[in-house]
């Protein structure tokens, strides 16, 4: 059944059959309902969640519902990958620009087994599972395509990079500051500006 919605999921995304309910709103009361809707997959692993929001009460333009899954998407595939024991951190910054608009950037970092940098940009291809976890992941290589879709939606972007400090892979994303900006974005198919 899992598989099914996400095909359906996926499916509406990729069609523009979804609808969006975009409002300006903080980002930390988001992270709070996808980091306690994971708590028992967190628990069971020994994980500790260290969530820097900066400056607090940081606000962006987005829909709840699409963002939590966002967040639940990137911690859970963090938590799986991660070694009992091991640290996620969710990071949260202010994007100044040459426009004096302020999107923000939420960053997951884990201390897991990383994405190899020749698989960052295929990551989010539907269907694609890493060389390093395409055994016993139980993944089936949807739930990034859809976070990719959901935040291209939002006139954002979506990457991974390599942990810097560690070991572990950083799934980083941009959402926008205003609905104008999510527009003037998707307008420009410049998702970048």
């Amino acid at each position: 059944m899992p598989l099914l919605n996400e095909l359906l999921d996926l499916s509406r995304l990729e069609s523009g059959k979804q609808s969006y309910q975009f409002k300006t709103s903080a980002i930390e009361p988001v992270i709070d309902i996808a980091v306690s809707e994971l708590q028992q997959l967190i628990y069971n692993k020994n994980i500790q969640i260290f969530i820097d929001i900066n400056p607090p009460h940081i606000k962006a333009c987005f829909d709840q519902d699409k963002i939590v899954h966002v967040l639940q998407n990137l911690i859970s595939n963090a938590v799986r990958f991660s070694p009992s024991k091991s640290t996620i951190s969710i990071q949260v910054d202010h994007l100044e620009n040459d426009r004096d608009v302020s999107d923000i950037q939420i960053s997951v970092m884990d201390q897991g087994i990383g994405v190899p940098e020749n698989e960052h940009q295929m990551i989010f291809d539907k269907f694609f599972l890493s060389s390093r976890t395409r055994s016993g992941s139980g993944g089936i290589g949807l739930g990034l395509s859809i976070c990719k879709q959901i935040i291209d939606d939002h006139g954002g972007l979506i990457w991974v990079e390599s942990n810097p400090q560690q070991k572990g892979a950083v799934f980083k994303f941009i959402l926008r500051a205003s609905y104008e900006r999510i527009v003037y974005c998707l307008s420009t198919n410049n998702n970048g500006g």
